[in-house]
């Protein structure tokens, strides 16, 4: 924050305490189906949901990235399929 209490431009998100991916819970599943539905999207595919195997999977990693390890994995996942 900037003097004056003022959001400065680069200053947004600090000080933000997120919990890690993988203390997320069902919210992994949640952004997964996002990213997913969005992957399909963007390259005009029908959209798809997780199967409940994949949702195992999902749920059963420890993550040790953030939320764009899972939009990554989840976009070049769904494109190497050809769905």
């Amino acid at each position: 924050m900037a003097a004056g209490g003022e959001i400065s431009p680069n200053g947004v998100g600090r000080g933000v305490q997120l919990p890690a991916l993988r203390e997320r819970g069902q919210d992994i599943l949640t952004l997964a189906e996002h990213f997913l539905a969005r992957t399909y999207r963007d390259y005009g595919l029908a959209p798809k949901t997780l199967a409940e195997d994949a949702r195992a999977i999902l749920l059963a990693y420890r993550w040790p990235g953030n939320v764009r390890e899972l939009a990554n994995l989840l976009g070049v996942k769904s494109q190497e399929k050809g769905a």
